[in-house]
């Protein structure tokens, strides 16, 4: 008996170590699921601090709160941060982007929140989203950042495609000249929306990156190595955001059906509801002191100058004209007239004008059919037709839309050709894209010769009908347009490269005509380290000129050529050239342009490295050619899009120059010096008009793991071309840190600049700032630290504040902190423009932060 009690309950014991073996592999399989399809799909950045403040605050308490803790002084309880939490097809469906932001003046476009679930019938996308409908129709199709939702689903020889969003944004197409600059030029638009801008010069796609680049928050684009004649267009679609811009919600939806291969049937229906008034609202944008006076501060949206501004500098008002001006051809850039340090707070209240949108923001609606029919891989055919209603004021409008494509490839040719008939009453739903009212045709053909030589035949011929909204409902401005151009290329090798290209173009809008021919030939080789690019134009244009005499048409002429060179002799040295220079003839008159650039590096040894910057451009005297449109005729506002609003801060001519020198020197493996110098103009009507010469040394020295120290010292003299006066600003900057004795560690900084100079009449200033930090580690965990900081200043709105800090840190977890403190601060305003600013204060403050890096790590 005992023995078969002992065998029992040692078959108990396996079954048991059995169990918790299964057990285990389970877990350890759940966990692995869990990491693979979960945790490894989610990514978290960012910090996030929960605070709980309790302050005693004598004397001014709104400048208090407006100078400390991000503008949220007065809120006892705040939370501040940015999160990031993106996620890549979680559980094998979802996908997401959340990007929160919680400070007070935070960029509101920092703000995302988009999820989309996806299986194999399909994908529905929630939130902020790239709403998309209509692809195969292109008198009907939509494409808008917005917020809403999209499904599109599967059935069987069915797809569907639904929208249902609230438009966040206004979409314009945009023409204009250029100025003989490479840029910058502005859009009449900032906060364009990433991946919604296309640009083209005279009807020429250019590629982002490699002909241009764009800065999206104040909205403009500067060409790569070349430069931009009046008598060339630019032509650029985008979408932007605005606080007032006009908003509507929009609704549509698509089906495509394939009864069989080959062939695609389409029905799309797209709605805009009615664009109510939502009022004016105001905004508040946030800056750091740039430094010296010819620095822009650009604010993302166009303000309203018929509506009070507030600019403010550490809370203290700032009279405009006397303490700042703005651009007078530009009104969303704005200048200080004197150094502001970068411990300064600068803030600017207004309200931003408002998008106009478009013909009256009345409700519309538009359908379509679309027939696509792929025979082979190598020939298409599509058929698009549709429907427009808009509400206007006095009735409804309607307008039938018609247009056919054909592409095909026969050996070594290939071809396209496109007729289109769209009325001038044809109104679509707001979206980018390079169309517009028009009937006619174009085609394109492009043969590949072999041996490397090819050839490339284009034109087109539309009358076109631009739709404006008036008081007595629509009317349309009328116009027509031709152009044929040829184009061959030659690449015997792959090191040499020959392309020519003639163009002729010819039409008038509104009453206006416009002609141009144009000749481009160029060179490629690369040959030994050397790249050698040259290119010369011919161009004749003729446009109208408004006179005493009425309307007269003028010639214009333009000669160019352009070189570009980069020489790498050796892995040590690389050079880079640019040469472009052009004459422009018009109406009697001559004017010359140029733009000419230098480049070099050379690196010394391996511790020892210099770089040279040198350029100077101007646009000359002739920048602008009278009535000329070219490739620009029917944008600008048509059916399909907005267009420009406001003035044009791309006329005038320009001129700037550059000459700029740094060097490089390790001397230690502890020890880095660098010195730089740099002298700047900048003139024109889209300039900072201004002259500067500044020059610096700076030094990193590490002569342990453990102590870091920093110097900089910077000189800058600032002389605006349009004003009287000149500044001279010297910055000096100090900081170090150490940790010693194992539990300690102490950081202090210094920052002290002098601003002054002559004709600025009471301007002078000098600013001081000193921190210093004592820390104490009691164990991994916990840290105590003491921090004083005060700053100093004289001369112009003196100022005087001091900052002391005892603090206890602890590490609930890693990435996880509460810091508990108590604070001192006095601040003493001593001039008569700012005296009210004064307060002392003392209290409590409680933070819990979250670094998220920290914690997924």
């Amino acid at each position: 008996m005992r023995v078969l009690n002992m065998l029992a309950g040692k078959r108990c014991l396996a079954c048991l170590i059995a169990l918790c073996g299964a057990t285990a592999v389970a877990s350890e399989a759940w966990l692995d699921w869990l990491n693979s399809q979960v945790l490894d799909r989610v990514r978290v950045s960012g910090q996030r601090t929960f605070a709980f403040r309790s302050h005693h605050v004598e004397g001014n308490r709104e400048a208090f709160n407006q100078l400390n803790y991000f503008g949220e002084g007065d809120r006892q309880f705040s939370q501040v941060g940015d999160v990031t939490i993106s996620g890549d097809k979680v559980l094998g469906v979802l996908s997401f982007d959340v990007r929160l932001s919680t400070y007070k003046y935070a960029n509101p476009d920092s703000q995302r929140i988009a999820l989309t679930f996806e299986r194999d019938w399909g994908k529905v996308t929630l939130g902020d989203i790239n709403a998309s409908v209509g692809g195969g129709n292109e008198l009907v199709s939509l494409r808008r950042f917005a917020q809403g939702a999209q499904a599109d689903v599967k059935f069987g020889n069915l797809r569907v495609t639904g929208v249902a969003t609230r438009s966040k944004t206004s979409a314009r197409t945009i023409s204009f000249n250029g100025n003989n600059s490479a840029g910058p030029y502005y859009l009449n638009g900032s906060r364009i929306v990433d991946g919604t801008l296309r640009v083209r010069v005279d009807g020429v796609d250019q590629v982002l990156g490699t002909d241009y680049v764009a800065n999206y928050e104040i909205g403009t684009i500067t060409f790569l190595n070349r430069v931009i004649p009046p008598t060339s267009v630019i032509t650029v679609t985008y979408e932007s955001r605005g606080l007032n811009n006009a908003r509507g919600a929009i609704v549509g939806g698509s089906v495509v059906w394939t009864p069989m291969s080959g062939l695609d049937i389409g029905f799309t229906r797209v709605e805009q509801k009615a664009v109510g008034s939502t009022g004016l609202s105001q905004t508040t944008e946030e800056f750091e002191g740039f430094g010296p006076p010819d620095v822009p501060y650009y604010l993302l949206q166009p303000p309203l100058r018929d509506r009070p501004i507030l600019v403010t500098v550490d809370n203290v008002p700032q009279v405009e004209g006397v303490d700042y001006f703005f651009d007078p051809n530009n009104e969303q850039v704005f200048y200080f007239r004197r150094f502001m340090p970068r411990t300064s707070i600068i803030r600017v209240t207004y309200t931003p004008k408002p998008s106009p949108g478009t013909f009256g923001n009345g409700a519309r609606v538009v359908q379509g059919l679309d027939f696509a029919y792929t025979p082979n891989a190598k020939t298409r055919l599509d058929v698009n037709l549709a429907e427009s209603r808009l509400n206007t004021p006095l009735g409804l409008e309607k307008g039938f839309a018609k247009s056919a494509t054909f592409r095909t490839e026969l050996g070594r040719l290939n071809a396209r050709l496109n007729w289109s008939d769209i009325p001038s009453t044809f109104i679509n739903v707001e979206s980018t894209g390079f169309r517009r009212n028009q009937s006619g045709g174009d085609f394109s053909f492009q043969y590949d010769a072999s041996k490397g030589f090819k050839i490339g035949l284009s034109g087109s011929k539309y009358k076109i009908t631009t739709p404006t909204f008036a008081e007595n409902g629509l009317q349309a401005i009328r116009g027509e347009s031709s152009d044929l151009r040829l184009s061959t290329t030659y690449q015997p090798t792959e090191r040499l490269r020959y392309y020519l290209e003639g163009s002729t173009f010819s039409g008038s809008y509104d009453g206006r005509p416009n002609s141009s021919q144009n000749l481009v030939a160029g060179v490629e080789t690369r040959r030994k380290g050397l790249t050698t690019s040259l290119e010369a134009t011919r161009q004749r244009i003729r446009a109208p000129k408004f006179g005493g005499e009425g309307l007269q048409l003028v010639t214009t002429e333009l000669t160019g050529v352009r070189l570009t060179n980069t020489y790498q002799p050796s892995p040590k040295l690389q050079l880079t050239s640019r040469i472009g220079y052009n004459t422009v003839v018009s109406d009697g008159q001559e004017s010359s342009g140029r733009d000419l650039s230098f480049q070099a590096s050379y690196e010394f040894s391996s511790r020892l490295r210099s770089y040279l910057t040198w350029s100077d451009s101007t646009s000359g005297a002739i920048t602008a050619v009278g009535g000329y449109l070219g490739g620009g005729i029917g944008y600008n506002g048509n059916g399909f899009s907005g267009g420009t609003f406001g003035g044009n801060a791309n006329l005038g001519s320009t001129r700037a120059r550059l000459l700029q020198l740094r060097t490089e020197y390790l001397p230690t493996d502890a020890l880095s010096l660098s010195a730089h110098f740099t002298s700047t103009m900048s003139e024109g009507a889209n300039r900072t008009n201004s002259r500067q010469d500044s020059y610096g040394i700076t030094a990193n020295w590490a002569p342990s793991p453990n102590t870091s120290v920093y110097a900089d010292i910077s000189q800058a003299n600032v002389s605006f071309l349009n004003l009287p006066g000149s500044s001279e600003t010297t910055v000096m900057t100090f900081g170090a840190s150490t940790k010693f004795a194992e539990r300690w560690d102490a950081s202090l900084s210094y920052s002290g600049s002098s601003f002054g100079g002559s004709g600025l009449s009471g301007f002078g200033q000098n600013t001081s700032w000193f921190d210093a930090l004592l820390g104490y580690r009691l164990d991994p965990r916990q840290r105590l630290f003491v921090r004083y900081s005060t700053g100093n200043v004289s001369g112009y709105l003196p100022d005087r504040t001091s900052d002391l800090t005892f603090a206890y840190q602890y590490e609930i977890w890693r990435g996880v902190n509460l810091v508990a403190s108590y604070r001192l601060r006095d601040r003493r305003s001593l001039g008569d423009l700012n005296a009210s600013n004064s307060y002392r204060s003392s209290g409590f403050d409680l933070e819990l932060t979250f670094d998220f890096a920290s914690i997924r790590n």
